[in-house]
């Protein structure tokens, strides 16, 4: 009897499993179902009707049964196309675009109210008006500097007249002033006023020793002094100067008084005809033995 309960466990396990195991194939198949025979497509989007929109040219009263575009006012069309074509106007534009832009958006509001304030429009006016009167300044020192500029370059040009004219003076005077010939001590008879020279010596000495000053004389004053005697080209007497004192006045003025006792000389000979004067500047020896020279 136990046995036969337990055989019957058995099989009631055994069966339990079989069924077990015929659930899980039978699954399996209905997911794999599923998976391969379903699919997913989306959704068809709802596409709107596009509608052409045109400018009509003119106004009609009557509507056109079949109209190809959408306008703001009736037209009906006409022409010889084939193909129906938008309405254009045949007015041209005022301007030419490169590129199709689309309308500027309105600003905002927020920049209709950046109006400036008080404050600014204070500040922005005190700054307007510094720079205002700044330039005013600058125009004004620009206009001192150009009219002192202006001053200087007509003092410089005065100055520059006048010594211009100076100069001009000078060189007139240089061109009329006389044609000197000095003759020193140390001319010689090879100079040209040689021999105008040694005459008018001859004659000095001559006159002085005739009127020898008696004063000197009687005084035994003696002594040397240097003098310079300038004739004109006719021979008359043009100065007499003392370079160098004897330091006896009796003495200078004896020598003075002799020059022109023996005035006038002889003229200028050929030689000397490009001579307006000849200075003969010689030393004058009043000696022990009351007699005059006219050394070199």
């Amino acid at each position: 009897m136990r046995s036969l309960f337990n055989k019957l466990a058995k099989l009631h396990k055994s069966k339990q499993n079989d069924l077990l195991g015929l659930m899980i194939c039978l699954a399996a198949i209905l997911h794999t179902t599923i998976i391969f025979g379903v699919g997913f497509t989306p959704e068809d989007q709802h596409i709107g009707k596009v509608l052409d929109v045109s400018l009509a040219s003119f106004k009609d009263d009557k509507a056109p049964e079949e109209a190809d575009f959408i306008a703001q006012e009736n037209q009906q069309g006409s022409g010889t196309e084939e193909q129906a074509l938008i309405p254009r106007t045949t007015s041209p534009a005022e301007f030419q675009a490169i590129e199709i832009n689309p309308a500027p958006s309105p600003l905002p509001m927020m920049e209709k109210e950046q109006q400036p304030t008080e404050t600014t429009k204070s500040v922005l006016t005190t700054a307007s008006k510094q720079q205002q009167k700044d330039i005013k300044e600058s125009e004004k020192k620009e206009q001192q500097d150009q009219a002192k500029q202006t001053v200087n370059n007509t003092d410089w040009a005065a100055q520059i007249a006048s010594l211009e004219a100076q100069i001009a003076q000078k060189e007139q005077a240089y061109a009329k002033r006389p044609k000197i010939l000095q003759i020193t001590s140390a001319a010689t008879k090879r100079d040209k006023g040689a021999a105008y020279q040694d005459e008018w010596r001859k004659k000095i000495e001559r006159i002085g020793n005739l009127n020898y000053p008696k004063e000197a004389s009687t005084k035994k004053i003696y002594g040397n002094l240097r003098l310079l005697v300038a004739i004109k080209k006719n021979g008359q007497l043009h100065t007499v100067k003392v370079l160098k004192s004897s330091g006896k006045p009796v003495l200078d003025r004896a020598a003075i008084r002799i020059v022109h006792m023996s005035a006038p000389f002889a003229p200028f000979p050929r030689e000397l005809a490009d001579t307006d004067i000849i200075e003969i500047i010689r030393t004058w020896q009043f000696d022990r033995s009351d007699r005059l020279s006219t050394d070199g």
